[in-house]
């Protein structure tokens, strides 16, 4: 083999590695992809973030009461065993960002009061938090964590 041989294998070789350093490096991790729009189950609330009454916690410990059962149609909130809210739902795929958090489903609740239907979303830890409007113009937002 000459050395131009050499070199030309050399170089095509070369060239084959930086195309692969840079594909797998401009590869990363789809952040979103717990997000599946599927909040079915029973969650039991642990955060409370925005408006709030004075003195009130905003963290919550477990076997606290306050619960969300969410089945194929309807919404349930539940506090301290007594169903307070029940509203049939539909998921509606809509991406936008609220209070700072990107979100692509919002929970549309069959009733006249459209404000109470929140944005949601699941997190990579399984979290499931519920926007209703921005803090910043008095909304709030409820984490729960899956029963």
């Amino acid at each position: 083999m000459h050395c131009r041989d050499v070199k030309a294998i050399m170089k095509t070789y070369l060239i084959l590695l930086i195309i692969a350093t840079v594909t797998f490096a401009s590869c990363k991790k789809d952040k979103n992809k717990s997000q599946d729009g599927n909040p079915v189950g029973t969650w039991e609330l642990r955060h409370v973030n925005g408006v709030q009454v004075p003195g009130a916690p905003s963290d919550f410990k477990p076997g606290n009461g306050e619960i969300v059962q969410i089945n194929q149609t309807n919404f349930k909130q539940i506090s301290d065993g007594k169903v307070v809210n029940d509203y049939k739902y539909s998921i509606v795929k809509k991406e936008t960002t609220v209070n700072f958090d990107k979100v692509s489903y919002q929970l549309v609740f069959d009733t006249d009061k459209p404000a109470l239907s929140p944005y949601f979303k699941i997190s990579d830890d399984g979290k499931l938090t519920l926007y209703f409007g921005s803090i910043a113009a008095d909304g709030f937002e409820s984490t729960y964590v899956k029963q």
